[in-house]
């Protein structure tokens, strides 16, 4: 069982690049890296990320899919049959084998999840594998999103909250979690175009990388 999920996730990474492989902007023919985008649930991390690779022409994943993809099972049957811990164990996995699956030289986008910065050393490892970007999107901003789409609020770690507690306990995950996502490379404002986004992305990661060449690094940590 577990060999034939592993074989699940690298075919679904191997289909989401082949799709995109051959048709690279021009912008982003020289930057070899990956971008991983943190941020709060509901900060529009991968509505960015699938605009961002649109326009750059470069693969997308999310972090859950890739979760789901590798168990066979859907987050919330994950967290339903096994817990957290379980579930934390799960995504560390899923975002390892997304590194070792694919290579520096392809550029691609992961949306990861919202406590996945927060546990084990996964932030040290992000840091490491590519440019980090934390999506900083307003509270109040992510509360009316879960309030206007019912389904946002059956997210797991939401499960039990309520519409009216829903504001609270996204403010306080956030103190919790700031520290963690303050780690990435930068911050952009959940407000940004893409246009800007994309800039701002492909300028950092240019300078890095160039950074990186002249001092023989090959880490942009």
């Amino acid at each position: 069982m577990i060999r034939l999920q592993q074989r699940k996730f690298v075919a679904y990474c191997k289909y989401q690049s082949e799709n995109f492989n051959a048709f690279r902007s021009d912008e982003m023919k020289q930057l070899t890296t990956r971008i991983f985008l943190c941020g709060m649930p509901g900060s529009g991390k991968s509505t960015l990320g699938k605009r961002l690779a649109r326009h750059l022409e470069v693969p997308f994943y999310d972090l859950d899919d890739l979760i789901e993809a590798s168990e066979g099972r859907a987050v919330k049957a994950i967290f339903k049959a096994h817990g957290e811990a379980y579930f934390r164990e799960a995504e560390r996995n899923a975002l390892a084998a997304y590194i070792q699956s694919n290579e520096p030289k392809q550029t691609s986008i992961l949306a990861l999840g919202g406590g996945t910065p927060c546990f084990f050393d996964n932030m040290q490892l992000i840091r490491e594998s590519g440019v980090s970007v934390f999506l900083d999107t307003p509270i109040g901003t992510i509360t009316a999103r879960m309030l206007a789409e019912e389904e946002m609020l059956k997210r797991p770690l939401m499960a039990g909250v309520g519409a009216s507690g829903i504001e609270e306990e996204l403010r306080r995950k956030y103190r919790e979690r700031v520290p963690f996502y303050n780690r990435a490379h930068f911050k952009i404002k959940g407000d940004e175009s893409i246009e800007s986004i994309s800039s701002l992305i492909i300028s950092f990661v240019s300078q890095s990388e160039s950074k990186a060449n002249r001092d023989g690094d090959s880490g942009i940590s």
